[in-house]
């Protein structure tokens, strides 16, 4: 099989406000107290890397409460003014990272809004940006990202009406949008507040979707504008690849591609771009597929493996397994026999350990481990040595059973 034809978008990657927050906030490793108010951009790699270096990301001001000498960034799609003032008048040190294209719109909805006009925000009504740009309306706001809540949208006829956007939405469907408000025959201002390099990401992307036989997103799966990038190409070329890193790509849906086009969101950093790009530039995808089965190592039920943490919550630990491209998950009832345990403070994510495979596939796609069973069987195995050597063990009381006791030895029974 040839080489395919590989196209990377010039814009690819890093916005300026992006470079600009995250470049903050790594001058500022190594210092003590350094968190950033929410993730400093929409990238889980940028973010945990950053957490291995002592920048935690908090959601409420009140977590630093008892804390002193903070340093506070404002993460690059801003905040509301309440949040602002509030983490000022903590008179902690406050670094403003927020995108200068979204601290403009914040400038735009307190000026007009103080005005006495109508605020509508074409966005996405759960996004950060979106909520910090609400916040600095001192009257309510109208929110609008779909057809049927343009159409549906009723404002007061004997007040103005300015209309900004989110940065980051897609911009023919912030002009449909704006059309149909437009009807209404408000005494209205449209302000296109998306930037010049979301627009000109979005723009070259679908240049290049129309070109190619498949195309490749790399992107956070909570970036909106990696999300919109998505949209837009997928519109445009069907065999479209929403991916965060190199190996949630399957190459098995490339084998009878003969072109390919490579864009990313805005907060997707440069070096795992260029991992992508490398590895579907360097060889055919028939090599590519070769060497990637060579290397992956098949999974069967009754191994032990080994596994990244990736996420952690209180009732179960997602593992990325080592050596394959499968997830794995540790459920609170197979980690230990205590019902009652948060996981969370048993392991943090970027921790390596071990399970046993009880499954393949959970009916999600995940492959079912167990913490427990391996250390049981650990268990067993260390009671048959301590039972042919005649050794005496310590071990944890279970059970208080009649005419004797249950204990754990590694998680294994055993009746005394």
């Amino acid at each position: 099989m040839k080489e395919a034809e590989v196209i990377l978008a010039r814009s690819a990657g890093f916005c300026f406000g992006v470079h600009r927050a995250v470049d903050t906030v790594y001058e500022r490793t190594g210092m003590e107290n350094v968190y950033t108010y929410g993730p400093i951009i929409h990238n889980d790699e940028v973010v945990k890397d950053l957490e291995s270096k002592g920048v935690k990301a908090i959601s409420d001001v009140a977590q630093l409460d008892g804390i002193d000498n903070a340093t506070v960034i404002i993460r690059s799609h801003g905040v509301s003014k309440n949040v602002y003032e509030s983490i000022k008048t903590k008179n902690y040190e406050v670094v403003d990272a927020t995108c200068p294209f979204v601290l403009k719109i914040h400038r735009i909805v307190e000026q007009e809004s103080k005005a006495g006009k109508q605020i509508v925000i074409i966005g996405n009504e759960k996004h950060p940006e979106v909520e910090g740009i609400k916040g600095w309306s001192v009257s309510p706001v109208y929110i609008v990202d779909s057809i049927e809540k343009a159409q549906n949208l009723e404002l007061d006829r004997a007040k103005e009406v300015v209309v900004v956007s989110q940065t980051t939405f897609n911009y023919n469907k912030f002009q449909e949008l704006v059309e149909i408000i437009n009807k209404k025959s408000y005494n209205i201002t449209i302000k296109n507040t998306i930037c010049n390099a979301t627009e000109e990401r979005q723009t070259e992307a679908r240049d290049i979707a129309r070109k190619v036989s498949a195309m490749i997103v790399i992107g956070d799966k909570s970036s909106s504008n990696t999300r919109k990038l998505y949209e837009i190409c997928k519109g445009e070329c069907e065999d479209t690849f929403y991916i965060q890193t190199l190996r949630d790509l399957n190459l098995n849906d490339l084998r009878f591609i003969d072109s390919i086009g490579i864009t990313a969101g805005a907060s997707t950093p440069k070096k795992i771009i260029e991992e992508v790009h490398t590895r579907m530039a360097e060889q055919s995808f028939a090599e590519l597929l070769k060497e990637e089965e060579e290397s992956t190592k098949p999974i069967r039920t009754g191994e032990i493996v080994t596994g990244q943490v990736i996420e952690v919550n209180k009732d179960e630990i997602i593992l990325s397994i080592a050596g394959n491209k499968s997830e794995g998950v540790i459920t609170r009832d197979e980690y230990s026999n205590d019902n009652s345990v948060d996981l969370t403070t048993k392991v943090q994510v970027g921790e390596e350990m071990e399970a046993k495979v009880i499954k393949l596939n959970d009916g999600v796609g995940m492959v079912s481990l167990s913490y427990k069973r391996m250390a049981a069987d650990r268990g067993n195995k260390r009671l048959e040595e301590a039972f042919e050597n005649q050794e005496v063990l310590t071990a944890k009381v279970a059970q208080v059973l009649d005419g004797g006791l249950s204990v754990l030895v590694e998680e294994a029974r055993a009746l005394k």
